[in-house]
């Protein structure tokens, strides 16, 4: 587990399925604790650096990297996931925000009405497709 800041990077898209979904469903809880942390979201990312895009779980954030709140995400991840498998963790601002919205849906926004909203935006999206 990796806490990332890259400064060149491209998202290009959600990284979804059934085990990232356990994921991400195992998260909510260690993120609704983190009252700092606005949104969440499970990217692929090009790093523009020749590397095969990597899947990167990025967190906008009223505070800078957090490294043991990272370690918790760790411990969560190595419980769904192998021992091979990565995950890097990006601490973000709006304007990354932006960028990665652009692409992936959150799975994690915090308060209650907000996680409605983009729980349904993401049900009508995924039934246009």
């Amino acid at each position: 587990m990796d806490i990332i800041e890259p400064t060149l990077m491209q998202f290009v898209g959600e990284q979804d399925g059934e085990p990232e979904r356990e994921l991400k469903q195992k998260l909510i809880p260690i993120l609704e604790e983190a009252l700092e942390v606005k949104s969440a979201y499970l990217a692929i990312v090009d790093y523009r650096d020749g590397s095969s895009p990597s899947v990167v779980l990025c967190l906008r954030s009223d505070k800078e990297a957090d490294a043991a709140f990272a370690l918790r995400i760790g411990k969560i991840f190595a419980e769904v996931f192998n021992a091979k498998e990565h995950l890097d963790v990006l601490f973000m601002d709006s304007l990354k925000e932006s960028a990665v919205r652009a692409v992936c849906s959150p799975f994690y926004v915090s308060g209650l009405l907000d996680r409605l909203s983009h729980r349904l935006n993401r049900f009508i999206r995924r039934q246009k497709t």
